[in-house]
């Protein structure tokens, strides 16, 4: 019986979902067979459910819409196991450093299958708590007969094998509203955001480094610290970049959707050789908007964000060992925000990850997608078959490159183009807004497939 993974991340952003084949023949682990996001979200905010209907409506339409894409083919449920995974986030976790001990087996040298009793005995430990469900178990040491700690013991000799691994947990209590968001479908597995798009966005190859993960979205910040790997620390921020749009809107006057354009085109803005600009929004709205008030307003904002970053990356204990910080999410190509980071952690290597190296794997659609990637992947990892061997393009090196601004939404212009532009003194930003889709500021969308009965 073939399995079916229905992986959805339910953000504060878009909801996207990804459904896939287990394959192990394929990069992952997995073929990917449908994908697809939604223009808003809704009964979500600061990564909680608030809305209970809402949400539910959301995650139907996404499960319904890829049913039908897939068509019956898919439906049998003597050839087709279906499982559900699902992201998150918010004070819905907890996490902890776990220690535990096994006999090798009678080969005396360790080997993967160690290491898997290692943790599947961790998890078996934890589980036993009333009330707890256990997330994930990353390896971070281990320790064979006495020895000192390492971190990679796989072909030593030993008797006996001691490992500590990083747990992340959550109260039934707290999982208990997504089970019961539809009612046929109970989720199999939970994986926090940060933990997720670190599996795919942070290639293995990375050994002895440790790098940190900043995925700052519109409504939450998640941050993951990952060593040879494994995650080493996890946390999340209930704040994100649409602070920066509340405040360009409340400042300057003007709507939500206004000021989310104002915010994406500051670029554009500030190019032009006049402070004092009339922005065109519509043809019967005109606004005169000072790019000397709007770019402080931003830098205000993204100033307290980052300052927030780093504080929870101090009470982590590893900033001093961290060799990478990464960037990630919308919010990533805030105005200022690369910056910003390389000013406060002034020495550490910064950059904005908008670019991988799988081979054979769409780069656009994996970053995209990147939460999705990561529980499915987390769900082959648990229920192995065989495991998967992840190629790379360059096993030495991490793919992080700094972002193209010659690619942004900001198009380039000769010196003529720009003084013309200067004259006019102003900027229409009637057409983009027009195609600006953003979770709270695009059209809702109804719902067509109805309630899953």
């Amino acid at each position: 019986m073939n399995t079916i993974i229905y992986s959805i991340d339910l953000g504060t952003s878009q909801p996207r979902l990804l459904v896939a084949e287990v394959d192990d023949s394929q990069t992952f682990g997995f073929k990917v067979l449908h994908s697809e996001e939604k223009k808003t979200s809704r009964g979500v905010k600061r990564g909680q459910i608030v809305a209970v209907d809402e949400a539910s409506r959301v995650i139907n339409d996404l499960i319904m819409g890829a049913n039908k894409k897939l068509g019956k083919k898919y439906e049998s449920k003597d050839r087709y196991k279906k499982v559900y995974c699902i992201n998150i986030n918010g004070f819905q976790f907890y996490t902890e450093y776990k220690d535990s001990q096994i006999d090798v087996s009678n080969k005396t040298r360790i080997d993967e299958n160690d290491i898997k009793r290692l943790t599947d005995q961790i998890r078996a430990e934890v589980g036993v708590r009333a009330e707890q469900i256990t997330i994930s178990v990353d390896p971070t040491d281990y320790s064979v007969d006495g020895m000192p700690k390492t971190n990679n013991v796989i072909g030593v000799n030993g008797q006996r094998l001691t490992g500590t691994c990083f747990v992340v947990m959550a109260t039934k209590n707290n999982i208990a509203p997504y089970n019961n968001l539809i009612p046929m479908v109970k989720f199999d597995q939970f994986c926090t955001t940060a933990s997720a798009k670190a599996k795919v966005l942070i290639p293995p190859t990375a050994k002895n480094r440790t790098i940190t993960l900043v995925d700052i979205g519109y409504g939450t910040i998640n941050i993951a610290i990952v060593k040879n790997g494994n995650t080493r620390f996890e946390s999340m921020i209930p704040i994100g970049a649409d602070l920066i749009t509340s405040d360009i809107e409340n400042e300057l006057e003007v709507s939500h959707k206004e000021a989310e354009a104002l915010k994406q085109e500051i670029q554009s803005l500030l190019s032009l050789s006049t402070t004092d600009v009339d922005i065109t929004f519509s043809e019967d709205r005109v606004v005169t908007i000072n790019t000397k008030l709007l770019k402080l307003i931003i830098s205000a904002r993204v100033e307290e964000l980052v300052a927030y970053i780093e504080s929870i990356l101090s009470k982590s204990g590893m900033t001093n060992s961290i060799d990478l910080i990464a960037l990630t999410g919308g919010g990533a190509n805030t105005y200022g925000m690369l910056d910003c980071v390389k000013k406060r952690f002034e020495g550490k290597t910064v950059n904005i990850l908008n670019q991988t190296s799988y081979d054979n794997i769409d780069n656009e659609h994996l970053i995209k997608y990147s939460a999705c990637y990561g529980m499915t992947i987390q769900y082959v990892r648990n229920n192995p078959v065989i495991e998967p061997e992840i190629s790379f393009a360059d096993n030495e090196q991490i793919p992080f490159v700094e972002p193209d601004t010659s690619n942004n939404n900001t198009t380039k212009q000769t010196e003529p183009q720009k003084e013309e532009k200067a004259k006019r003194k102003g900027f229409d930003l009637s057409n983009f807004l027009g195609k600006l889709q953003d979770k709270v500021l695009g059209a809702e969308e109804p719902s067509i497939d109805g309630d899953l009965k």
